[in-house]
């Protein structure tokens, strides 16, 4: 079975979480028998030094190519739409010399919706839509922002199928697809092989880590630091990682003047390579991913609590959506009451000073090997592909 995983806002194969996860279902779909190959519609690398430079290659049996012709952002305004507009010419193209069993599109946008839909109907391969988030449910979305997440889904009634990664998720997507088209639910993916000979990372004193957009998650990082300050004194480095615009890390820098005496913040904002990152974590004291108790976090699953747990080291987060159905309190992870930020500093103070704590990251660890590893999930996908693809032969 061939596989076409059309990609738009992702980089590939360095990214982030929606990097990994395109990853790591390409990797699951190789794995169960069938071929992948990533196309990236768009320009991903916006920023010096760029991540990806290779226009085409191949990371662990999955192809992938820029049908931009390079990952890097023309630095001539007029080049940039003109780019896009080849590349959707480019990827047609592709596509007619070589008709794929199955296209699977990751994005958001019903413009490039609607480019692999005519793609899907020329070659007369299925359409899968791979849906990671509501953002219907995001509340600074503008009106456009709106409108063309409508239009998203409306365009989802022309589709044969969609794979979601929450209840949450499958609730909202099913009444949208045609009648009979079907909905698969899968976890996050989560790659254990990397982990094998990880040497956690020292650094002096203990430590924990809170990884995300610290932008787009502004305020989850400052909950992180309300609760901390409830902790008291302690000696504790408290390491942010992730992208941070200036005014969020002006807003968390100026938060985390409020912590206890003995802990100190430091902000991780470059990219780290996937290694160091692995190592960061196994040697961490505490992981953390605050939920807040609302629809954009019942809908999403984060990709990082996948390398959370793997690492071993214990996981604080939230009763909250698809943690909360996979993850036990004080046997898995900690977690805390919806919407309760005096139980969560009560759970990071479990992580970090209970005498269980490694086992129960341990045990954390235990689930993400037995529910999200790659090669669990991938023979499930192509198991619900297979009559979409003899439907559509």
């Amino acid at each position: 079975m061939r596989v076409v995983i059309v990609a738009d806002e992702v980089g590939f194969p360095r990214g982030f979480a929606a990097t990994n996860y395109v990853r790591l279902f390409a990797k699951g779909l190789v794995h169960a028998g069938a071929s992948a190959h990533v196309i990236c519609l768009d320009f991903s690398e916006r920023s010096t030094p760029p991540l990806n430079t290779a226009a085409r290659g191949e990371l662990d049996g999955v192809t992938f190519e820029y049908t931009t012709g390079s990952p890097i952002l023309p630095s001539f305004p007029p080049a940039i739409p003109m780019g896009r507009a080849l590349s959707h010419a480019r990827f047609l193209s592709s596509v007619l010399r070589e008709p794929p069993d199955a296209i699977f599109y990751y994005g958001r946008w019903p413009s490039e919706l609607l480019i692999a839909m005519a793609a899907a109907r020329l070659t007369k391969a299925a359409l899968v839509c791979i849906v990671v988030e509501w953002r219907l449910a995001f509340p600074d979305q503008t009106r456009t922002q709106v409108i063309n997440d409508e239009l998203f889904c409306r365009a989802m009634r022309r589709i044969d199928g969609a794979i979601v990664v929450s209840a949450f998720l499958r609730d909202r997507v099913t009444p949208r697809l045609a009648d009979g088209a079907p909905c698969l639910q899968t976890p996050i993916f989560a790659d254990p092989e990397p982990w094998a000979n990880v040497v956690p990372a020292s650094r002096g004193k203990r430590y924990l880590v809170f990884c995300a957009d610290l932008t787009g998650y502004r305020e989850d990082a400052l909950l992180v630091i309300r609760a901390l300050v409830g902790l008291g004194p302690r000696e504790l480095e408290v390491l942010f990682v992730g992208s941070a615009s200036p005014e969020a890390r002006e807003r968390i820098l100026e938060s985390s003047n409020r912590l206890p005496r003995g802990m100190s913040l430091k902000l991780m904002t470059d990219y780290l390579p996937e290694g160091e990152l692995r190592c960061l974590y196994a040697g961490a004291s505490a992981l953390v991913a605050p939920l807040p108790d609302n629809d954009r976090s019942r809908a999403r699953f984060p990709s990082k609590i996948g390398d959370y747990l793997l690492s071993g080291t214990p996981v604080v987060s939230h009763r909250v959506g698809e943690v909360a159905a996979f993850l036990k309190d004080g046997e898995s992870a900690y977690l805390a009451a919806p919407n309760d930020e005096a139980d969560f500093a009560r759970c990071l103070a479990r992580a970090l000073d209970a005498p269980d704590a490694r086992d129960v990251g341990a045990r954390g660890r235990a689930v993400a090997l037995a529910q999200f590893d790659y090669k669990t999930i991938g023979p499930r996908v192509v198991d619900f592909l297979r009559p979409l693809v003899a439907r559509r032969a």
